[in-house]
């Protein structure tokens, strides 16, 4: 399907609040409307709102206290400061800093690899209400703020739910299992938009307004584990150093995701997703920057002592139009034993649960 067939179909609240948020063409300037209608209760989805920077490089602003159910009433975050640009597949830009593999005290790769996916492991599932927050100009220059509640659902590695409503009406579903990814629109179009993963393109995640394919909000996140580092180091990433931070470089998806990391939590605390630019020699630059911060503990039913820490703060900037998206977590934890429920990542019960009266494959006449 046509990426302008879908933005005409997604509705205008989609197009307004997802596409121009996240700053992506198409639909920028479409206003919000009020709830059509009322969904069935479906099961319990995702996001909040957060935001700024911890990655050494600029402070980051003080963090608020606690979030809650009513954090509708709060004013909307600043977007963080936009980032450098990626150096390079092996580097990223941002600051001074040349390319080091451990130098001058700084962490290697494979330490921060080894961090990494030690925590990713324990945060095999993720359960947390969540409040979605977004900042944009309409089509006459006037900023607008949307916000909405719902919850935040996960099961490594490819399992995700985030859903967003008001008063307990889910008015936007975004998920994946391990072969499809959907976005379903319960307000504006009325619709569910279902591909595979290995069909996706950059084509059809911006049709919908995402800033990436939904598996890889995992990432975006900063739970995914990276690919293991080596004792010898030959091969490995190139690790930045950047005052109390160190940044490295993967490719994903066949773009650079560059990943700040705090040198001594060794927790990511800035994610950068780039964007080839036009011109010969000129270097990759970062499209979307997300911020991770207030990092909480996550419990482990059955467990006791220390817990795996998750970001319940990120704030995603689209460089180019300056809109952002911002989530916040509250009350994160492993699920227990009834939370995280397998209809939160099933497409056909959600289609049916939510009411929508069509379904469009992104993937129709490949």
């Amino acid at each position: 399907m046509k990426a302008g067939v879908v933005r005409a179909q997604a509705g205008a609240w989609l197009c307004a609040a997802l596409t121009v948020a996240i700053g992506l063409a198409g639909c920028a300037g479409s206003k919000s409307e009020p709830l059509a209608r009322k969904t069935e209760r479906v099961p319990e989805g995702p996001a909040e709102r957060p935001t700024k920077r911890a990655d050494g490089a600029a402070k980051a602003p003080a963090a608020k206290g606690g979030t809650n159910d009513k954090a509708a009433t709060k004013a909307p975050a600043k977007a963080p400061a936009k980032a450098g640009g990626v150096a390079s597949a092996g580097g990223a830009g941002g600051g001074k800093a040349g390319p080091v593999a451990g130098a001058a005290g700084g962490p290697t790769y494979r330490t921060l690899a080894n961090a990494q996916n030690a925590r990713a492991a324990r945060l095999g599932k993720l359960w947390a209400r969540a409040t979605v927050s977004i900042d944009y100009r309409d089509s006459e220059g006037r900023k607008r703020w949307e916000q909405g509640e719902g919850h935040f659902q996960v099961i490594q590695p490819s399992k995700l739910a985030l859903s967003v409503g008001k008063l307990g009406e889910v008015f936007l579903w975004i998920g994946c299992d391990e072969e499809r990814y959907w976005l379903i629109d319960t307000k504006g179009a009325k619709a569910a938009y279902v591909g595979r993963h290995e069909l996706v393109t950059r084509g059809k995640i911006e049709a919908l307004g995402l800033p990436v394919p939904p598996r890889d909000l995992i990432a975006l996140a900063g739970m995914s584990p990276v690919a293991a580092g080596t004792a010898s180091g030959s091969g490995d990433p190139v690790v930045v150093a950047r005052g109390k931070a160190a940044s490295y470089s993967v490719m994903r998806g066949g773009v650079p995701w560059t990943t700040f990391v705090d040198a001594a939590t060794l927790t990511p605390v800035r994610v950068e997703v780039a964007e080839s630019v036009a011109g010969e020699g000129n270097a990759p630059e970062p499209v979307i920057v997300a911020e991770l911060s207030q990092y909480r503990d996550v419990p482990l039913k059955g467990s006791s002592g220390f817990f795996p820490r998750v970001a319940t703060r990120v704030e995603c900037l689209h460089t180019p139009s300056g809109s952002t998206m911002s989530v916040t977590l509250t009350d994160p934890s492993d699920g227990g034993t009834n939370r995280l429920k397998p209809e939160a990542f099933d497409f056909e019960g959600l289609v049916e649960a939510l009411g929508v009266s069509e379904v469009i494959d992104l993937d129709e006449g490949e």
